[in-house]
């Protein structure tokens, strides 16, 4: 299949919606994509199609986590992820950080659908199966607990130190 680079996008979804299918996906295999160029690809998916938007960003330059964050505010249900990132090259969005924006932006709705108490014990035991070292800029798991563990109505509880 030839890849579109989004120049037959309002032609790819009417096929896939003819086919019945209960999911599509965009990808960005390059990781070279910016959020404005994902997240007008993705709105006008969404325009076309009725079923799951599935989305996978590579983070070859580090806006993995930000692609898929603004894919979701444009329409997309589901990222493909991985603990700690690991992956093809720089690997793709990172769990982790995904859960850690998500956390910022609709607190009560992750920390009652995720159990983020699990997640430091995951990327450790990722680390050690894949053999490689957690990276120094990964999100503070803790802290991401401490947002878990704090009143949901009064977010203000949590105070966030830069060393």
């Amino acid at each position: 299949m030839k890849k579109s680079h989004g120049k037959d996008l309002a032609y790819s979804p009417i096929k896939a919606k003819d086919l019945l299918n209960i999911r599509v996906g965009i990808a960005d295999t390059v990781g070279s994509a910016t959020r404005r160029e994902d997240f007008g690809k993705i709105r006008t998916l969404r325009r076309v199609v009725g079923c799951d938007i599935e989305t996978h960003f590579h983070n070859d330059t580090g806006c993995a986590i930000a692609n898929a964050y603004y894919a979701l505010e444009s329409g997309a249900t589901q990222i493909d992820t991985t603990v700690l990132g690991i992956g093809e090259r720089n690997g793709i969005t990172p769990l982790g950080g995904l859960i850690g924006c998500l956390i910022v932006a609709d607190r009560k709705h992750i920390v009652r659908k995720y159990r983020i108490d699990k997640l430091g014990y995951v990327e450790n035991l990722a680390a050690q199966a894949a053999e490689v070292e957690i990276p120094f800029n990964n999100w503070n798991v803790s802290f991401l607990q401490k947002l878990e563990s704090t009143s949901l109505d009064k977010p203000s509880e949590v105070e966030v130190y830069c060393d």
